[in-house]
């Protein structure tokens, strides 16, 4: 893939979002991605941008208002290829007021940056070989991670550890295969390169690493989405009460009179690390 190949996509946009979730908070980071992005945010700063890998105080101003100040803000500059997306990056930490953060984002666009569409960043990232694919799902499911076990997997996925066992996994094959077809190529020389106790090992291992593979990726959708159980039984045998001590919230009423409870409820817990849904 390619990057003109990419719908919307243009490698001399730059774009800007909200790197922090929507709405009121401590700071807001803004973050200002491509080959514009020094140039747009020194030209709305009273002072000149750090250097790479610094981070300064300034105050963030609107050229094109009369009461030109908007905040006083963090700004941290990384230069290419060493940010996120592998391109001039700049994050702008505002006070966590939308009003200022809209009023930011508006300054930015009138300087010429465009809004970043959803995954926008990652995908510059990805383009930019600065993850593989493996890893560009993982920052998704890191962040929407509903439990502790599911966003320590996760984790792992974004180190790289399912890309690199993938990795040799591809390299064992394109080895076996080629050893067996030089070897066909100079049949009548009698040339093996490897024997066949050597070559049913190496397939042997390859089929081993790919079950493990499908195995972990079977568990790591279960962590990622969460087991859903349901509760079921014959009436007043503890069914609610274990609902209740599960989900440690009173959800279900207790009670002795048979029939109770009617309608499905429906409780979240944890349990070592793993989000369920009881039913």
């Amino acid at each position: 893939m390619i990057p003109h190949q990419i719908a919307g996509y243009s490698e001399s946009t730059t774009i800007v979002a909200e790197a922090t979730p929507q709405g009121r908070g401590g700071i807001s980071i803004l973050r200002i991605s491509g080959k514009d992005a020094f140039n747009i945010v020194s030209n709305l700063l009273d002072r000149d941008l750090p250097k790479p890998n610094r981070t300064t105080y300034a105050k963030l101003r609107n050229n094109n208002t009369v009461d030109s100040f908007i905040d006083d803000v963090m700004v941290s500059v990384y230069e290419s290829p060493r940010s996120y997306t592998g391109e001039d990056v700049v994050e702008v930490s505002t006070h966590g007021n939308p009003i200022l953060v809209n009023e930011a984002l508006e300054a930015f666009y009138k300087e010429g940056a465009h809004p970043a569409k959803p995954g926008e960043f990652t995908l510059r990232a990805f383009l930019n070989n600065r993850m593989d694919l493996i890893q560009a799902e993982a920052v998704s499911d890191l962040i929407a991670s509903k439990s502790k076990e599911a966003a320590r997997q996760a984790r792992k996925q974004l180190d790289g550890g399912v890309g690199k066992t993938a990795n040799q996994i591809s390299d064992m094959m394109m080895n076996i295969l080629s050893s067996c077809e030089l070897e066909l190529d100079f049949t009548e020389e009698d040339i093996i390169l490897l024997n066949r106790e050597e070559k049913l090992l190496i397939v042997e291992r390859i089929i081993n690493d790919l079950r493990r593979m499908i195995s972990g990726y079977s568990r790591a959708r279960n962590l990622r989405k969460g087991v859903s159980v349901a509760i079921v039984g014959s009436p007043n045998v503890g069914k609610s009460s274990l609902f209740n001590i599960l989900a440690n919230e009173e959800i279900a009423i207790v009670h002795h009179t048979p029939g109770t409870t009617r309608d499905v409820l429906e409780g979240v817990c944890e349990i070592n690390g793993v989000h369920f849904t009881l039913y």
